[in-house]
């Protein structure tokens, strides 16, 4: 990974890779803990 792999940048990689294969994504959230998450979406 070129970036700093937070979990913000896990989840912008993951919907990238999930788009250019042509799936239809709108948002990924990425757990980090039971009560901690992050998410990147294209709103």
């Amino acid at each position: 990974m070129e970036t700093n792999p937070t979990a913000e940048n896990i989840a912008r990689l993951i919907f990238e890779q999930a788009r250019h294969l042509g799936l239809p994504i709108d948002e990924v959230r990425l757990w980090e803990t039971e009560r901690s998450s992050s998410a990147y979406r294209t709103h």
